[in-house]
């Protein structure tokens, strides 16, 4: 597991682990308009294998005007938990 943080981990850490119950992968990619690049497409072209995508639209504050906002603790709960990520 990578020092400085516990959410982040190194791909020998990933490669040994994939498939254990109770892990799931999220990959939360997302570029700037002018980059010219999607996201989505390059998950469904390839990705690391069990990893589920988080639409970071779709994960937005819904109740915003403003793209990208923050969600409420609430709404990102009911969001990652359809994917299968709980607290545990």
């Amino acid at each position: 597991m990578a020092e400085d943080s516990p959410f982040t981990v190194d791909a020998d850490w990933l490669q040994q682990r994939l498939g254990e119950p109770g892990l799931t992968i999220i990959d939360a990619s997302w570029y700037l308009p002018t980059q010219k690049r999607d996201a989505r497409g390059e998950y469904e072209a390839a990705h690391i294998p069990g990893a589920r995508f988080l639409d970071q639209d779709a994960v937005s504050d819904p109740d915003s005007p403003l793209p990208h906002t923050l969600p409420s603790p609430q709404h990102f709960a009911q969001y990652v938990g359809s994917m299968g990520v709980s607290a545990d």
